[in-house]
């Protein structure tokens, strides 16, 4: 016994002694259920429900990546405005964003168009540069995900938006999208939050709608960060009075195309989807709608998850309206409106609104862009 106590006394015992009780009690603590950054919106603990207790885990949507490989925004190398909002409002959220440069489509050959492309000086006419370039640039996203072989990144555009509240929704986008794109699956060897058996993940977009023959759904209901119906654009997906949804619910659904490009993931297996049919496609389509039709028409067994209300939008900052879009064109002979307050459709704690606000007052300081209702209770959640 005295040489236990002596043993006991040494400092290397004492010291290997606190060192494993603060193992310990930090194991402890991350066993108990936290309360997210969207129940503070509210009060009260969520319901987020998971298919699998083990891998890769929904929660892991929140780490500096959003549970993709990589995070990339398109950026013209002349819009440094754009890219240094973009990457402020990513560090804020607590995510990392790598830039994509932009393609001047004035310098695109003819010969890399589909063959039933017109000369494009006469398609369009300066316009089609423009879209032109945006279809390349979206195309050099694919081609990074297959050259570097990893198992999906998103893309969003340099002026997108989104949701303080992000890492909170994509947490619930995940749990959704493994149950939507594989219902049956009984598998835990997960290689992505979102599940294993997908090829596109639409999550910003200005348009969208179920498929027609129906399908599973995950639905997010009592959700604070859903956008009133009059400030979504274009009603931002399928028409709720079809599924007998309240206006503060979001779906995770299959979804039957999608217009815009906000903001969305490839897997690798989608990525190679869709540089396989532009290398034999002989006609030409803004990039939008040739994703479109790849959803709509599950070209190859396309299978595409989208969001609706969708989580990113376009942010139209206050000043000159003609620093909005680097594709549409604007007439020089006609006087440039001026936005007198930023705005971003879709989005009710957006981001880029709330920069200022965060930095100065933490959390506290996060205003929504319009007057919303206090709801009771907490998010629930369930499958369809």
């Amino acid at each position: 016994m005295a040489g236990l106590a002596s043993t006991l006394k040494s400092p290397r015992a004492l010291f290997a002694g606190a060192a494993l009780f603060y193992l310990l009690s930090v194991w402890l603590i991350s066993q108990q259920y936290h309360v997210t950054l969207l129940d503070k919106v509210r009060g009260g603990a969520s319901s987020i429900k998971t298919l699998s207790e083990t891998g890769v885990k929904p929660s892991d949507a929140r780490n500096g990546t959003l549970g993709f490989a990589k995070v990339f925004v398109i950026n013209m190398k002349e819009r440094t405005d754009k890219l240094d909002a973009v990457t402020l409002a990513a560090s804020l959220t607590g995510f990392h964003v790598d830039a994509i440069e932009g393609v001047v489509g004035a310098e695109i050959s003819n010969r890399t168009l589909p063959a039933s492309v017109p000369p494009k000086e006469k398609w369009f006419e300066q316009r089609f540069d423009n879209i032109a370039g945006c279809w390349r640039s979206h195309l050099n996203f694919a081609r990074w995900i297959v050259s570097n072989n990893v198992g999906s990144a998103l893309v969003m555009e340099d002026d997108a938006d989104w949701s303080v509240y992000l890492k909170d929704q994509l947490e619930h986008v995940a749990t959704g999208s493994r149950y939507i794109s594989d219902p049956t699956s009984k598998t835990t060897d997960l290689l992505s939050p979102y599940g294993n058996d997908w090829d596109m993940l639409w999550l910003g977009h200005c348009g969208s709608s179920f498929r027609p023959e129906g399908g599973p759904r995950y639905v997010i209901e009592n959700d604070p960060t859903v956008p009133p119906p009059e400030h979504r654009i274009i009603d931002n997906g399928p028409r709720y009075a079809e599924g007998g949804y309240d206006n503060h619910t979001r779906i995770i659904y299959m979804a039957n195309g999608g217009l815009c490009t906000q903001a969305y993931a490839l897997s690798q297996r989608g990525a190679r989807k869709v540089l396989q049919w532009y290398i034999n496609r002989q006609d030409f389509e803004p990039i939008d709608l040739g994703l479109h039709t790849f959803c709509q028409d599950q070209i190859m067994g396309f299978k595409c998850v989208a969001a609706a209300p969708a989580l990113w939008g376009s942010h139209r900052a206050a000043g000159p309206m003609n620093r909005d879009s680097d594709i549409q064109r604007w007439n020089p002979n006609e006087p440039i409106s001026v936005r007198e307050k930023g705005e971003t459709y879709n989005i009710v704690h957006s981001m880029r609104m709330n920069g200022e606000n965060i930095l100065v007052n933490g959390l506290e300081g996060v205003t929504t862009q319009w007057d919303m209702p206090q709801l009771e209770g907490p998010v629930r959640t369930r499958y369809e």
